[in-house]
């Protein structure tokens, strides 16, 4: 669960090495708070419910493609559909004029 974290912490440190004035312990304190505040957030959203792709077989991601497949063609399918036009219904009165006129702005 930390492998995405810890390709950033690498980058991190290496980046701000280079920019900055060279290395420095603050950057590992930084670090340190970033990996435990994405650990948090991690546990809180797989405990929502959330299945991180690493965490799930070849099985699931197979099953879950073609799900997602099935949704974008029915969605094309419907949209297809929706794109025949239609007689919309409007309420009774609707092109009628208003009863008072809008005023008009004056300069």
């Amino acid at each position: 669960m930390l492998t995405p974290f810890a390709l950033y912490a690498v980058v991190a440190v290496v980046l701000f090495s280079v920019l900055g004035k060279g290395f420095d312990a603050g950057l590992l304190v930084g670090v340190a708070a970033g990996g435990v505040i994405y650990a948090l957030i991690a546990t809180v959203m797989v405990k929502f419910g959330w299945n991180p792709p690493m965490f799930q077989s070849k099985e699931e991601r197979a099953a879950a493609a073609t799900a997602s497949a099935e949704r974008r063609a029915a969605r094309a399918a419907g949209q297809a559909g929706a794109d025949a036009p239609h007689q919309r219904h409007q309420p009774q009165g609707q092109d009628d004029p208003p009863l008072t006129p809008r005023p008009t702005p004056s300069m």
